[in-house]
């Protein structure tokens, strides 16, 4: 959920570890990630879901047997206009978790736990 999301880590990962805490903080990125991104386009959003709504208009039924009919049509009609935009998020996320998500920083995560286990040898 959005409210109390849960983060799935292997179950070789022990809790306290380095390896266990660099790979919750970057479960953790990602879900920061997704809230920046929903706080900046869910206004857009909202914006442009109310202009389609105005531009959509009622369709009008004779019989009650159409109803299905005319919620299917009208479902359509929503999903063409709002689609597009629904992508055009999903896209710019996806991008911005690509940025997390990638070779060079899956390496640099990586030597955090061997320059931390290094150290601790030294000490």
């Amino acid at each position: 959920g959005y409210n109390d999301p849960v983060i799935y880590v292997a179950r070789e990962l022990k809790p306290d570890t380095c390896e266990y805490n660099v790979v919750m903080r970057h479960e953790q990125t990602h879900q920061q990630i997704n809230k920046a991104a929903l706080e900046y386009y869910i206004p857009e959003l909202r914006y442009h879901v109310m202009n389609i709504s105005q531009e959509i208009r009622p369709l009008q039924i004779s019989r009650s047997n159409q109803v299905n009919e005319a919620t299917e049509i009208l479902t359509k009609q929503y999903i063409q206009e709002i689609g597009p935009l629904v992508e055009a998020f999903k896209k710019e996320l996806m991008k911005e978790q690509g940025k997390l998500d990638n070779h060079s920083n899956y390496k640099l995560e990586g030597d955090l736990c061997k320059y931390y286990h290094k150290k601790q040898k030294k000490k």
